[in-house]
């Protein structure tokens, strides 16, 4: 049995059914060895979408991650996009 794409793999569906991808897991997935190359990128693409008068938090919501400190969880100081499908 065949393993289904590596987008399939790592996309997520939030609570009203939209699909969204990570960009902390996206960016592996396209070959990236950095985070910071990759934001690169997605500071292109949200400039792509400025100039073409997209509503850039449209595609590229900051969203916050959990992560857990002794002895309670705090919101993560790190950068993290979603890139939902509309």
């Amino acid at each position: 049995m065949s393993q289904p794409p590596i987008f399939e793999q790592i996309k997520h569906t939030n609570e009203i059914g939209q699909e969204y991808w990570s960009a902390r897991e996206l960016f592996t997935s396209l070959g990236y060895l950095k985070w910071d190359k990759f934001l690169n990128v997605i500071d292109k693409a949200k400039e792509a979408c400025t100039n073409s008068g997209v509503a850039v938090l449209d595609h590229f919501p900051r969203v916050g991650k959990m992560i857990d400190f002794e002895p309670w969880p705090v919101s993560s100081p790190t950068t993290e996009f979603s890139t939902p499908i509309t």
